[in-house]
């Protein structure tokens, strides 16, 4: 029974994984920073495409809501076709094609001052959370 509440459920417990991991990750992230709540507000009001990696977990937090309300609205055998599928295929693979195209700016300069070409696993773990959490919806 539970096996049976899991396989039909996946599309959820993939949703809210999707929600939660990236932002776990960057708040640790954060958290080597030594961040404080002004510091945050800076950080945002002064977005940079390539060094801001804020924008990875509302990514997925705006993926995982659009499925989910597509889920809520889709029941039974509708799931394997039509909208569901459409809408999850097409957030999935925009969101790959952003995040690809963001690890590559990111990761194609080295960081300021880490003796050059190292990357923060915190990062790398950001950038391959999204990816296969993009994958599974599709």
């Amino acid at each position: 029974m539970f096996l049976s509440f899991i396989l039909f459920s996946a599309p959820i417990f993939l949703s809210v994984a999707d929600a939660v991991l990236p932002s776990i990750i960057l708040s640790s992230f954060f958290s080597l920073l030594r961040l404080s709540p002004s510091t945050v507000s800076s950080h945002i009001s002064n977005y940079d495409f390539r060094y801001s990696l804020i924008d990875i977990p509302l990514i997925s937090i705006i993926r995982s809501a659009i499925i989910l309300c597509v889920y809520g609205l889709c029941d039974g055998p509708k799931l394997s076709r039509g909208p569901y599928l459409t809408i999850t295929m097409i957030c999935s693979i925009c969101s790959l094609i952003y995040v690809s195209f963001k690890a590559a700016v990111v990761f194609g300069e080295p960081v300021v001052g880490d003796g050059g070409g190292k990357f923060r696993t915190e990062e790398v773990a950001l950038f391959v959370c999204s990816w296969v959490l993009a994958i599974g919806h599709i």
